[in-house]
């Protein structure tokens, strides 16, 4: 049994405007749904003019739209490098982002490895990573996190990937020249999934379940060292019964009305149902 309160997930960033821009409007929606949904498109095509510049707009509207969506996830090692890195596939800056897609995803191991290592100086891997300030031996460096048990399997398989990326893009390759974009493309797709796998606030992870439109974080898994130094920090601690509120002004929630807590002890599962009939 674990105290009642739970940690919520709900603090992170994210951009869905692409789905805005390239998503079909069904013609079979009701009226007003496909109003909303052409005056969500309008306005983010007036920002990707704002943000970019008339010249070549089209262009620029496709591009934007080839990235998909960003991922939602926590404020950690990436969200304002990956931005820019989206930033420069769109307006066709094609090298620039394939290389500073795989920096970046050199620098989030690195980061992880010189936050977690002090946690884990009891295991074999610690002797291979205590001394060095910096590790640009991806193999080395996923390895020794996944045996930490930092990096989910998939995660660490993206990795990989992004690994020979990186290899392709930074070894001379005479073809590069001409599958710049497209090396581009498939990087910030394979960053993607990683952000999305690691930091995400959505999705099945062994650390979080969910209620409707909810994630929280496991009463047993608030104490992994990547839990507590990485999500729990954006996370709102909460009872059963509760109110959010946003400020508008720095775009973050907190909590207006905690409410009955219920309980002073009790499993997830125990939560969901207090939670549900809130």
């Amino acid at each position: 049994m674990y105290a009642m309160r739970r940690y919520r997930m709900i603090n992170g960033t994210f951009d869905t405007r692409s789905h805005m821009i390239a998503d079909e409007i069904p013609l079979t929606w009701e009226p007003t749904i496909r109003a909303q949904h052409w005056s969500n498109r309008l306005r983010a095509l007036a920002w990707l003019e704002d943000e970019f510049g008339k010249v070549d707009l089209g262009e620029k509207v496709a591009e934007f739209a080839a990235l998909g969506g960003e991922p939602f996830s926590v404020l950690a090692y990436h969200n304002v490098f990956f931005r820019q890195v989206r930033r420069s596939f769109v307006i066709g800056c094609y090298y620039p982002a394939l290389v500073g897609c795989c920096a970046l995803g050199e620098r989030i191991l690195n980061h992880l490895l010189h936050e977690f290592r002090g946690d884990f100086k009891h295991t074999p891997e610690y002797k291979r990573v205590h001394r060095k300030q910096s590790f640009d031996d991806w193999s080395m460096a996923i390895d020794v996190l996944e045996a930490w048990g930092l990096l989910l399997p998939e995660v660490a398989n993206d990795f990989r990937l992004l690994r020979i990326k990186r290899n392709e893009s930074i070894h001379f390759r005479p073809e590069t020249s001409t599958l710049a974009r497209d090396m581009a493309l498939e990087s910030i797709a394979i960053l993607a999934r990683i952000i999305d796998g690691q930091f995400g606030l959505l999705g099945p992870k062994p650390w979080y379940f969910e209620t409707p439109g909810e994630t929280y974080v496991k009463g047993e898994a608030e104490n992994w060292p990547f839990v507590a130094k990485i999500l729990v920090p954006a996370a709102l601690h909460v009872g059963p019964r509760y109110v959010l509120s946003y400020h508008l002004e720095d775009g973050t929630w907190w909590v207006q009305d905690v409410g009955d807590a219920g309980p002073d002890s009790g499993s997830d599962g125990d939560f969901i149902s207090l939670r549900l009939h809130a």
